[in-house]
């Protein structure tokens, strides 16, 4: 209780002084080694953004400490997910950033037996949120929105449970489009090429951020065209290409709609273990949010062609706490519409 009374007296004559976040005036991390885990493997996307925040994030922890990136690959992050909830230490020297599909797989999925609740975590913040798209090859048939409703559309695919077989369920559920699926193809770059070489029409669920860091040539020399924008609102830079929640009238279906997209809006999420003291997690916070409002941070994510669009911990949490809300029979439709 003493140490609880000294810890509000701190923030409480912080806040009267203006002098900055109280919580970063215990100088825990003084001293001390972060390990910051990314739950794939070395050189993807999510650990190339993880590095980048970690470079610049120790100066906004007061301590300054050194904070080392580790990888930890396996079943979508679920591993990773597991690890921060059963075995890290719940002091702040543990996090790590996780695939956004932890955000839902405990809404998603039917079988939890290798799941985290996502509610049991803290939710540190995101540096991006995703807009995902349906795009085509100039040798499609498929040029429009239209199109994408009348006639078949063949896409690539690295599953059944794959992320773009879901969007393919999605606008086929939706918008009675005719997307087809060739599953087999082991990632992004053969599924490019596939595209290129015309066995496939184009992608689903490629994201926006992903296209303006290694395909923008391919836009503008309209070899490729964004078709619709899988999500439930726009991206600021894709005025006048539709966007699926706003086809979808209101009700039941947009409520199972917003579940499937919902992990968007997460991006590449940092969580925490759970146990974290509400000090604690307010100062890993906040310290993201200063990190990823550095302009040395913002320089060199600019200069790599990393999309910045952040949301912060406590929306992901709202956002987490009205996704538990929706009624059941909406989140078994999506369950069926997810395929799991």
């Amino acid at each position: 209780m003493a140490e609880m009374t000294w810890r509000a007296a701190v923030v409480a004559a912080a806040v009267m002084l203006g002098g900055g976040s109280a919580l970063a005036a215990d100088g825990f991390y003084k001293g001390k080694v972060v390990s910051v885990y990314v739950g794939a493997s070395p050189g993807g996307t999510n650990d190339l953004a993880t590095r980048l925040v970690v470079k610049h994030m120790p100066k906004h922890l007061d301590g300054h400490p050194t904070m080392v990136v580790k990888n930890m690959p396996g079943a979508g992050s679920r591993k990773l997910a597991s690890y921060l909830y059963s075995v890290s230490p719940r002091d702040g020297t543990e996090f790590g950033t996780v695939d956004r599909n932890v955000f839902t797989d405990w809404l998603l999925q039917t079988d939890r037996s290798n799941l985290v609740d996502p509610r049991e975590l803290i939710w540190i913040g995101s540096p991006v949120q995703e807009t995902l798209t349906c795009v085509s090859w100039k040798t499609s048939e498929v040029q429009g929105l239209d199109d994408l409703k009348s006639k078949p559309f063949v896409i690539g695919s690295t599953g059944a449970a794959s992320g773009e077989t879901l969007h393919a369920n999605i606008l086929n559920t939706f918008l009675g489009a005719k997307v087809k699926t060739i599953t087999g193809y082991p990632g992004g770059a053969e599924m490019n090429l596939a595209m290129q070489r015309g066995e496939t029409d184009g992608r689903c669920g490629l994201g926006w951020g992903a296209i303006k860091a290694g395909y923008h040539a391919w836009i503008e020399a309209k070899d490729m065209k964004v078709l619709i924008q899988n999500s439930l609102e726009s991206h600021p830079e894709l005025e006048g290409v539709p966007v699926l929640a706003d086809l979808v009238p209101d009700g039941p279906d947009k409520q199972a709609l917003a579940l499937l997209l919902a992990d968007q809006k997460v991006g590449r999420p940092m969580v925490a273990p759970p146990g974290l003291s509400a000090a604690r997690r307010d100062e890993l916070r906040k310290a993201l949010d200063d990190t990823i409002a550095d302009p040395e941070f913002r320089a060199e994510a600019a200069a790599s062609k990393y999309e910045v669009r952040p949301i912060s911990g406590a929306e992901i949490t709202k956002l987490l706490d009205s996704l538990f809300a929706i009624p059941q029979p909406v989140i078994e439709r999506a369950q069926k519409i997810a395929n799991y």
